[in-house]
């Protein structure tokens, strides 16, 4: 996904990413309707210390259902919970 390797081009530029910066690029996710994508924006959230928010999850889990991926959408929804993310 070009988003996700434009924030890596910043990142490596000096460019500290934020929450805001992740928002938006997890909405271009969503019109997309990748959720592997979707999956890969938590990650790497994850991996550069940033806590994805609710909203992220959330947005997540609805492309997930929204292309079936119910699975994954419920393993979304038990780390959610198990970290108590609210």
């Amino acid at each position: 996904h070009y988003a996700l390797q434009l924030m890596d081009h910043m990142q490596k530029d000096g460019i500290v990413l934020t929450q805001a910066m992740y928002a938006l690029v997890m909405g271009t996710i969503l019109q997309s309707g990748n959720w592997k994508q979707a999956i890969k924006l938590i990650e790497d959230m994850k991996t550069r210390g940033i806590q994805p928010t609710t909203a992220t999850y959330v947005s997540a889990i609805s492309l997930c259902e929204n292309e079936g991926q119910w699975h994954v959408a419920w393993e979304l929804m038990q780390y959610m919970h198990d970290k108590d993310v609210s």
